[in-house]
């Protein structure tokens, strides 16, 4: 989001904040009969004046710095709520679904489901839970096991794709011998 409302911006939807424990809708995008910035995104500062946020010495800088720690705030808090609900709490780099072993899974009970269905919405939905009890305990193991490995080199800071990623890593789908 800019500044200003000039200049190419996404588009965002219709928001909401509280003051005093009643919700404000903020809209984002000017209305389409507005006599300058007809259907433009509103801009950061307008945003923020319209929640009494804004003070003119912010630079757009300054605010990014501040959303980006206070996401963390936010974050760092809801992981906490959730891990007290007794669930945990996993932030993935980027292209996770290959650190995410349940993909796996998933993906192996496609390839069953596909390879012996009727190609009708019956036949699918006798096939699925023959499909989901087709992959072995072991196999789901060992997709864990691999998603750990990708996951220990993004943390020892290997980037992906790299000549070092590929030195432990023969391709996105194995792992190479060592």
């Amino acid at each position: 989001m800019s500044m200003r409302p000039v200049g190419k911006q996404h588009l965002l939807c219709t928001g909401w904040y509280e003051i005093n424990g009643v919700k404000q809708i903020q809209e984002m995008i000017f209305p389409h009969n507005h006599e300058k910035f007809g259907n433009l995104a509103q801009g950061l500062k307008l945003v923020l004046e319209e929640q009494k946020l804004w003070h003119p010495h912010l630079c757009l800088d300054c605010m990014s710095r501040y959303c980006q720690q206070y996401k963390q705030i936010l974050i760092q808090r809801k992981s906490e709520e959730v891990e007290q609900l007794g669930h945990l709490v996993l932030f993935l780099p980027k292209f996770y679904c290959e650190l995410n072993w349940i993909e796996y899974y998933w993906c192996q009970s496609k390839k069953y489901a596909r390879e012996n269905c009727g190609y009708s919405i019956e036949a699918l939905c006798d096939i699925l839970p023959i499909a989901l009890d087709s992959v072995m305990p072991q196999l789901i193991g060992k997709y864990y096991c691999k998603t750990q490995r990708i996951l220990q080199a993004y943390y020892d800071g290997i980037v992906y794709g790299s000549e070092d990623f590929k030195q432990v890593y023969k391709s996105h789908r194995r792992v190479r011998a060592e």
